[in-house]
């Protein structure tokens, strides 16, 4: 008898209990098998769809990805979801065996973020053991990924309400604080906040990102540079029959149908744009903020949700080190003035960014 053979006899006398136990220690207390108790991790990462959502936006962003496509949508009880992305992307010889626990591309490095640790090879499992079914639709080296997820929301819940976009309040301190219902958009706009100036974030219908992908520029956004066969980003170009973009589309997790196609190939249905530009803002009165600076006051015109990013990355120094900065400058400067007759009209200004300090010197021409 072999062992495969003993296990399934055991099995078969004992109940599967005895396979999900490692070692009986008496009074009730068991140590589990490491499958069962990868199980049992998987069960508690993922506790709603909006974990789903929120752990394939992480992966993507972990492979390479600088555009990140979002569908989501709800047919008879059961939520639907395709990340497409244009990261690295898959061999199709791993697409069954990534989503088996422990398997990550990331050896040598993980990414911590605000939700945690990321790269420890459960994210994918732990979202198969939690939907009902879960699928690479497409993906190759170098040409990014689409995957699919769909679970009944008796199986795996998510927020009643889902059509509330989150929007950014600000206190009368000046304080922001993201409010809106924790659903999948604004899961998806807190990553996009996140992320921002690293990865665009492109959230809609089928129907918007199957348009969207179409007029994506894939030469300006990516820097992927495959040496042959389609990517994700450009799989939808160059189609011009409705009845075969709907199927193209179909096979990267986009349900469209040639009615919609058509719609979107006669430039009937506008691309998205980046998920940010949708935030909106409240003031301390409770007063929505324009985004566009044209129609917002003085005080408020910065508010937009690009500068907002710029703002929470940008780098910050203390107020005698800008100081002592500032007059080393001026110095130097000094000296190059007495050179070519220069006369500095107004302090130096600063400006800083997440990767970059612009420093500026008024000055006039003494000759």
């Amino acid at each position: 008898m072999t062992t495969n053979d003993l296990s399934s006899f055991i099995e078969d006398v004992t109940g599967e209990s005895y396979l999900r136990v490692q070692e009986n220690l008496g009074d009730g207390f068991v140590r589990l098998r490491a499958k069962e108790a990868q199980r049992r991790q998987a069960k508690q990462d993922i506790t709603c769809f909006e974990d789903v959502v929120l752990e394939l936006l992480r992966n993507s962003r972990d492979a390479g990805a600088t555009a990140i496509f979002v569908a989501s949508w709800k047919e008879q009880g059961r939520r639907f979801l395709t990340v497409l992305d244009n990261g690295d992307g898959i061999p199709e010889h791993l697409h069954s065996t990534i989503f088996e626990p422990f398997v990550t591309s990331k050896l040598d490095t993980f990414h911590e973020d605000r939700w945690g640790v990321h790269g420890r090879g459960m994210a994918l499992y732990s979202i198969k053991e939690n939907v009902d079914e879960a699928l690479i639709r497409y993906s190759q080296l170098g040409a990014g990924t689409a995957l699919s997820a769909h679970a009944l929301n008796t199986k795996l819940g998510e927020k009643i309400d889902q059509s509330t976009l989150p929007y950014i309040h600000f206190s009368e301190t000046g304080e922001r604080i993201m409010r809106g219902p924790r659903n999948i958009a604004r899961v998806a706009m807190e990553f996009a906040l996140d992320s921002a100036g690293d990865v665009q974030i492109f959230f809609g219908s089928p129907v918007e990102i199957a348009a969207t992908l179409l007029h994506f520029d894939e030469e300006s956004e990516s820097t992927l540079h495959p040496s042959e066969g389609d990517t994700v980003v450009n799989y939808l170009k160059y189609i011009y029959d409705p009845e075969a973009f709907a199927e193209r589309a179909g096979e990267l997790g986009l349900p469209l149908s040639s009615r919609s196609a058509r719609r979107i190939l006669n430039d009937q249905i506008e691309p998205l744009e980046p998920f940010i530009t949708r935030l909106a803002f409240e003031n301390a009165r409770g007063e929505l903020i324009s985004q566009d600076p044209q129609e917002s006051n003085n005080t408020d015109q910065d508010r937009t949700a690009e500068n907002i990013y710029r703002d929470q990355r940008k780098l910050k120094m203390s107020k005698d080190d800008l100081e002592a900065f500032q007059n080393a400058l001026e110095d130097a400067f000094a000296t190059l003035a007495e050179h070519y007759y220069l006369e500095q009209t107004e302090a130096p200004k600063f400006r800083t960014s997440s990767d970059k300090l612009t420093i500026t010197i008024p000055f006039r021409m003494l000759h």
